[in-house]
């Protein structure tokens, strides 16, 4: 992806930040623990995780590198584990992603990125594989 159409999709990316933050919101309302534990701060985890995975994708995109996002996918495998929260989240979390491209970004746009997103969830899935996704 040459420079001036990565612009272009981080634009779109952030402009899509919002929307991204209440569909993940969406998702945690519907679990039980996470409202309790933030309450009215839920919003702002929403936030912060949509903004922080945005960007790592955005990273692992520019630099054709998913073993990115799968660390950032482990990472936050480990966090939930430590904090007790269902790590279920993490596949619930990208395919909200994944559904938010594929219905608002154009294809040449969204085709990097759902390749990324596949590439990552894979080798996360395969958590034997962990040294490789690096």
């Amino acid at each position: 992806m040459d420079k001036q159409a990565f612009e272009a999709l981080r634009l779109r990316m952030m402009m899509l930040t919002p929307v991204f933050t209440n569909d993940i919101l969406e998702l945690m309302k519907h679990d039980p623990e996470l409202t309790q534990r933030y309450g009215a701060g839920l919003f702002e985890v929403a936030n912060q995780g949509a903004v922080t995975f945005r960007d790592v994708l955005l990273g692992a995109v520019q630099f054709q590198h998913p073993g990115l996002l799968t660390s950032e996918m482990r990472w936050l495998d480990k966090l939930l584990e430590a904090r007790q929260v269902n790590s279920k989240a993490i596949p619930n979390f990208i395919s909200v992603f994944r559904a938010r491209v594929e219905r608002d970004l154009p294809y040449e746009q969204a085709a990097p990125v759902l390749t990324t997103l596949s590439d990552a969830m894979r080798r996360f899935q395969k958590k034997d594989n962990y040294a490789k996704s690096k």
